[in-house]
């Protein structure tokens, strides 16, 4: 592998990591929003050979999954779990709940029910998405919108076409440590982390623009969920079959007016004592919808 030459503390260098601690921010807007609409984002791999996915492919699969997570009432600081193997369904969630400036749960598809639901239950998580090989790991109760990408239901009364504004520090995903030495503890991992992640991708792994990165780790694991999300380059293996992205929702979890109940906060034990206070929920201007530049 070449040495990168570029100084990773030149002035430019500074300048174009200090973009992602720069209010206001969406880490899906500088993912996918701010590309080259027609050129190559993803590579999803089947056994009838290999599909393209252009930035603004992913941008319209974003913008439905926000719509119908939208009309659901999720909204900036919701947390949101994913319990999904490696398949196209997967991008347009998670892009889609960071447009919305929603917190997005990573699960591991190998897990059993008990430590699926204990995510679930420790996180406030209220919404879930499956497929219908995990579905039965999910609590079947009114607490929890389980979505079934699997199955079939019309599709939102509206596309969200903003990118939700929110702060550096706030939170985007929500990571579970394995829970080997005790309980599985959570790790907030805030939205200026792109610096990080955009950082270790150029210099770390030496990509560049136009390189196509395997991503070998699994989305539910820190290394999976993060190394997609610098979006310089995705190489998806998902299940047999494309499929819709489509939802179920039990009508007894939503609220008269067709919504989620309002969510609390994070829980103050797994928001470290950094972030606390700065969810940008809570700062003024912050849920006014903002179109980037």
């Amino acid at each position: 592998m070449n040495i990168p030459n570029q100084n990773p503390y030149s002035d430019a260098t500074q300048a174009q990591l200090a973009r992602y601690r720069t209010a206001p921010i969406n880490p899906a807007y500088y993912m996918v929003g701010n590309k080259d609409p027609e050129k190559p984002a993803a590579y999803i791999a089947h056994d009838q050979g290999l599909h393209t996915l252009t930035y603004s492919a992913l941008v319209e699969e974003s913008s439905r999954w926000a719509g119908y997570l939208h009309e659901l009432g999720v909204r900036t600081g919701t947390r949101v779990a994913g319990l999904l193997p490696k398949r196209k369904e997967l991008l347009g969630v998670v892009l889609g709940v960071w447009r919305l400036g929603a917190v997005y749960v990573p699960l591991f598809t190998a897990f059993g029910r008990e430590a699926v639901q204990y995510r679930l239950k420790h996180s406030g998580t209220q919404v879930v998405l499956t497929d219908s090989a995990n579905l039965a790991k999910l609590p079947q109760d009114s607490t929890t919108v389980v979505i079934n990408v699997d199955e079939a239901v019309p599709p939102p009364r509206h596309e969200f076409d903003d990118w939700t504004p929110t702060t550096p520090d706030h939170p985007m995903i929500l990571l579970y440590t394995s829970g080997t030495t005790g309980h599985p503890k959570g790790v907030v991992v805030p939205v200026q982390a792109l610096a990080t992640f955009d950082a270790y991708m150029r210099w770390g792994l030496d990509l560049k623009d136009g390189d196509r990165f395997w991503n070998l780790a699994d989305p539910g694991w820190a290394t999976g969920c993060t190394s997609a999300s610098s979006a310089l380059g995705f190489w998806v293996k998902p299940t047999i079959g494309m499929l819709i992205p489509l939802h179920r929702t039990p009508s007894s979890i939503l609220s008269a007016n067709g919504r989620l109940p309002t969510l609390p906060p994070l829980p103050p034990h797994i928001v470290p004592s950094a972030l606390k206070g700065s969810d940008s929920a809570h700062t003024p201007g912050a849920q006014q919808r903002w179109r980037a530049p």
